[in-house]
């Protein structure tokens, strides 16, 4: 977001009516520009790159045979910029996240959190966190990069940018960005 600050904008916008009206938990479906730049975010840099589980069965697929006990390898980092699910994939595009787009979205196309019996329990509390605390983050500061480059990733068992990222943080000024 930090080199695209015309989202940034967006989302400080968003999140100052968020936060001017004493907003609870119930006002979170209001943030859909940060929400839609966090799914957009972890699609293309997702938290966990790549999982791996056991098959519990055999498997026969038209290039490849999964027997029973093989260890097989998911990269989300591949998956979540597959053509098939995902028109321009390697663009940053949070408006892609709407309800409808949700919904005829393969269930394993997109996967942060996991998916299937270990999907992660606390998806919905962080996602709300997530939300909350750009809210916050966004209607008081400004982040920016000094390359539109994307940073060389480093993947452990996190993906995180190889040498760091530095980004400048300066407080928004203006009529619209009183202290919150």
């Amino acid at each position: 977001m930090a080199q695209r600050p015309d989202y940034q904008d967006r989302c400080a916008e968003e999140g100052k009516r968020f936060l001017s009206h004493g907003s609870s938990s119930a006002d979170l479906d209001s943030l859909t520009m940060i929400r839609g730049t966090l799914l957009e975010s972890m699609r293309l840099i997702p938290p966990v790159w790549m999982q791996g589980r056991q098959a519990v069965q055999d498997c026969e697929m038209p290039d490849a045979s999964i027997r029973r006990g093989d260890l097989v390898y998911m990269p989300q980092f591949l998956l979540h910029r597959d053509p098939r699910f995902f028109e321009h994939p390697d663009d940053f595009l949070p408006e892609r996240w709407t309800g409808s787009f949700e919904r005829g979205l393969h269930q394993f196309a997109y996967y942060p959190f996991g998916g299937g019996p270990r999907i992660c329990i606390a998806e919905e509390f962080a996602m709300a966190e997530m939300r909350i605390a750009l809210a916050h983050f966004l209607a008081q500061w400004r982040f920016q990069v000094d390359s539109s480059e994307m940073p060389a990733l480093n993947p452990f068992i996190t993906l995180r940018p190889k040498n760091g990222l530095k980004l400048r943080i300066s407080r928004r000024e203006g009529p619209n960005y009183k202290e919150v």
